[in-house]
């Protein structure tokens, strides 16, 4: 098991670049059981687009965690957000919501949306913390059952 992380600073906060595509591509495939996992090519689509964002949780030079994110017409649309099991519960995932949130925030998003598995306890926690509403349900969306859709006003 990872070491216990001590302070929130021991995690750095940045955007993921073309090279660490392949570290980002392992942490969504071992992380999202109930969703297909972005492939390596799809990852380097992503962290190239203007429109998307991608972030990493890093402890030194190792990645830990990613979350990315769509902005424009005053919307921001989570895609993700993925951490690697040891590093769980050690504030990886709440420091990549919040810098996509703020990062929205300061793109003229006025409205954040995800979807979630509605199985995955954990992950809505982490969303409800943030202030995230549950605003609809799409059944049978992913393979483990239903998706719940939520939103959070950004103003």
């Amino acid at each position: 098991m990872g070491r216990q992380l001590d302070q929130q600073s021991d995690l750095i906060i940045r955007r993921v670049q073309p090279g660490e595509v392949n570290a980002a591509a392992e942490i969504e495939k071992s992380s999202l059981k109930d969703k297909t996992p972005w492939s390596e090519s799809e990852l380097s689509l992503f962290v190239k687009n203007p429109s998307g964002v991608y972030l990493g949780a890093f402890l030194k030079e190792k990645l830990v965690g990613v979350g990315g994110c769509y902005i424009g017409g005053g919307e921001c649309v989570i895609t993700n957000i993925a951490v690697s099991q040891d590093f769980r519960r050690k504030k990886a995932a709440s420091l990549l919501l919040g810098g996509l949130i703020d990062i929205a925030k300061a793109n003229g998003a006025k409205k954040a949306f995800l979807e979630v598995g509605g199985t995955n306890h954990p992950a809505i926690r982490l969303y409800a913390g943030f202030g995230f509403e549950k605003r609809g349900v799409r059944k049978g969306y992913y393979k483990g059952g239903d998706a719940f859709i939520m939103s959070l006003e950004l103003d």
